[in-house]
């Protein structure tokens, strides 16, 4: 059964390359970047938006760093612990609602490309198609997705000083 888990595993993290996770990450930083451009987004919504823009600044930091997948995979996923939607004011308009519903949707089809640190564990070497032994070396990254990580990192720190507190 532990041999079924790692497998049904593998077949989703072998889909799912480094570049496709970058790209994940670019998704929930263009919705954060709608958010924070709207001088209509409630101020409830700041500690929120806040958390999201850490939260990009931290993934974008941590994809580059050079840990193995198995403390990647962990990293990552606290990366977005504190982004907890927030219980918007009555009578906030629909398209506001609709803004913050997709990061909440961006940072789940980010989270849900990130392999958990038990699937890294229970994996061959090379399984991951990241580094000849993803579990103990760092996932490769194309100079494209450096770049994208860069740019995702730069508009997360001036998405911090953009939302209203």
């Amino acid at each position: 059964m532990k041999k079924l888990f790692a497998l049904a595993g593998l077949v989703v993290l072998t889909a799912c390359s480094t570049s496709q996770l970058v790209d994940s990450l670019d998704i929930v930083q263009v919705a954060a970047d709608v958010a924070a451009a709207d001088s209509n987004i409630p101020t409830a919504a700041a500690p929120y938006l806040t958390a999201v823009s850490t939260g990009a600044i931290c993934a974008s930091t941590e994809l580059q760093s050079g840990d193995s997948a198995a403390v990647q995979a962990t990293r990552l996923t606290a990366c977005f612990a504190g982004a907890i939607k927030p219980a918007l004011p009555a009578g906030t308009p629909a398209i506001i609602v609709g803004e913050i519903d997709a990061i909440g949707t961006a940072i789940g089809n980010f989270l849900s490309k990130v392999p958990s640190a038990q699937v890294v564990a229970a994996a061959p070497a090379g399984a991951f198609g990241f580094a000849p032994d993803a579990k103990t070396k760092p996932v490769k990254l194309s100079k494209k997705d450096k770049a994208k990580l860069a740019d995702i990192h730069k508009r997360a720190t001036t998405n911090l000083g953009r939302i209203k507190k």
